[in-house]
């Protein structure tokens, strides 16, 4: 099976005024993949139970949380690195930082060398816009 796209313009204010707009492709996402369908997949592929498999990916998130809480980068062997980004208020100064300036953005993923090797040679086939009305 191949993955869907579609070609959207790109909408940067650093475009000319009269040009014409690049295009970029971005991957139309047909669903939502959840837990309890990956692990019964996971299930029916190996001798653990969906109930299993379910309690581990829950033993695993707790696991990660504490890790990250803790300022630690968490690396899943064959899948990638998860980590802390933070944010603060704009700041010239370094002596103004507090602190209570600075707090949670985000949480990055960066997969593994393997899973992005992998990923190059995915099938993509173009995806038609539907019809507008």
């Amino acid at each position: 099976m191949a993955a869907k796209y579609q070609l959207f313009p790109h909408t940067r204010s650093t475009l000319r005024e009269g040009r014409e707009k690049n295009l970029y492709p971005r991957i139309v996402r047909s669903r939502k993949v959840n837990l309890e369908e990956m692990s019964e997949h996971i299930s029916a592929s190996s001798t653990f139970t969906t109930s299993d498999v379910i309690g581990v990916w829950q033993a695993l998130k707790r696991e990660i949380l504490e890790e990250l809480q803790d300022g630690n980068r968490v690396e899943l062997d064959g899948i990638g690195d998860f980590y802390v980004i933070l944010k603060c208020r704009d700041i010239t100064d370094p002596k103004e930082i507090r602190a209570e300036s600075i707090r949670f953005s985000k949480v990055a993923f960066s997969p593994s060398k393997e899973i992005h090797r992998q990923l190059r040679t995915m099938r993509l086939e173009r995806d038609e816009p539907p019809l507008l009305k």
